[in-house]
């Protein structure tokens, strides 16, 4: 099969979640023996390169970030240049990744209207929320507020901005991937159609699980809690410091922050030093999969405490692969990946009682860490590989084919 993956950026120019996703399956599908072509956009100088994967184009598509709200909808100059490339490759089927930046909405028009199938992943919350739904009030509520949206983006707010994405969508799309129950269910109350959950995978043989110390080992280091995400209030990063604040001194881990944020870094480590944990946290900056094994290596327990509708984190299934114990956020896709009680603990982060409580528990208990690590990874072999994520995906590319 031949497919045409469009995203606004591809690895390595994309750091985040949806990037990884994206090559991951596309290194799936070229194993398989299907010829993919990637057209991503970049803020430098246009290129062509094959890489292991795919042939990858980069389009030059820079514009003033204030513009957003507008030009991620339709972006005149991209447009043509994305159809050239699909007349080109002629694919059997379009996947588009995150287009909401600088191909836009936009290109699934011009993929359809060349006859081509086209099957959307959505992400992230961006196609019903400019703000990633982080006005959001429990793991139930799922629609934005224009208002809380108008005094975040102010004179950058378009109020047009979902509707005209929405039929964008409905009217040019095929098949819509939501990577968890939570996002299927936020684009549905939003008035998206064609959709059904696909859960992202890992190859669980690249993050190997490693046995932790036995509880007589004699090993006297503070347990090391790992948060593995960008940087930013919205991960849970102070709420975990609230929490391992209630903490008795002499039981409190050091606190590893596996992630960057230039910007935000500077306030997470004065907050840090307002509780007097200065000393118990290290920030890693970001870091390639190689050494996010080790730093799973080394990991007591990893924390994925969100403050927002996290739709799906990776750390959640790449812990758990490794064998270790996650505290996951009870907002979001957290409670369709860890299994409480089971495969660790789902906490509302806000509630910092129940939230060093399950810290506790886990710290002080090495045998229970190694229960639930070793359950955890039974259930991503179970349900989160990226085999299983590739099957699922390559049916929904038949079913949007058949329907042409």
């Amino acid at each position: 099969m031949r497919i045409a993956v469009l995203i606004d950026f591809y690895p390595p120019e994309n750091r985040g979640g949806a990037g990884i996703v994206a090559q991951r399956l596309n290194r799936h599908f070229a194993d398989e023996g299907h010829e993919i072509l990637v057209v991503a956009s970049t803020n430098g100088e246009p290129s062509t390169e094959q890489v292991e994967e795919a042939e990858v184009v980069r389009l030059a598509l820079d514009y003033p970030e204030r513009f957003r709200n507008y030009r991620g909808i339709q972006n005149p100059p991209a447009l043509p240049l994305v159809g050239e490339q699909l007349r080109r490759f002629r694919p059997d089927v379009v996947h588009a990744h995150n287009v909401h930046h600088h191909l836009s909405f936009g290109a699934l028009g011009v993929a359809d209207e060349l006859g081509f199938p086209v099957v959307l992943t959505s992400h992230d919350y961006l196609m019903v929320c400019c703000g990633r739904l982080t006005c959001a009030t429990g793991p139930t509520d799922l629609k934005p507020r224009q208002l809380h949206c108008l005094a975040q983006q102010r004179f950058r707010y378009n109020p047009l901005r979902r509707s005209r994405i929405r039929r964008l969508v409905n009217r040019h799309v095929d098949r819509v991937l939501a990577i968890s129950d939570v996002m299927h269910r936020a684009l549905a109350l939003n008035g998206f159609h064609f959709l059904e959950t696909v859960h992202n995978g890992i190859d669980p043989f690249t993050w190997p699980a490693n046995d932790p110390a036995p509880a007589d080992s004699g090993n006297t280091e503070a347990p090391l809690v790992v948060l593995p995400a960008r940087l930013s209030a919205e991960k849970g990063t102070e709420r975990l410091l609230d929490a391992v604040a209630l903490l008795p001194t002499p039981e409190r881990p050091c606190i590893l922050f596996a992630g960057d944020n230039p910007r935000y870094q500077p306030a997470l480590e004065a907050y840090a030093a307002h509780l007097g944990l200065g000393d118990r946290i290290e920030i890693s900056g970001w870091v390639d999969q190689a050494r996010m094994v080790e730093i799973f290596r080394s990991a007591d327990i990893v924390v994925t405490p969100s403050t927002y509708p996290d739709p799906f984190n990776l750390g959640n299934i790449e812990a758990m692969a490794s064998a270790r114990p996650v505290i996951a956020s009870a907002f979001g896709g957290g409670p369709e990946i860890v299994r409480d009680g089971e495969t660790g603990y789902v906490v509302d982060p806000n509630d910092t009682p129940l939230f060093a409580r399950r810290l506790a528990a886990l710290l002080g208990d090495p045998d229970l860490r190694a229960t639930m690590g070793a359950a955890g990874r039974r259930r991503v072999l179970e349900s989160f590989t990226l085999a299983r994520q590739a099957g699922a995906v390559m049916a929904a590319y038949e079913r949007a084919i058949a329907a042409r």
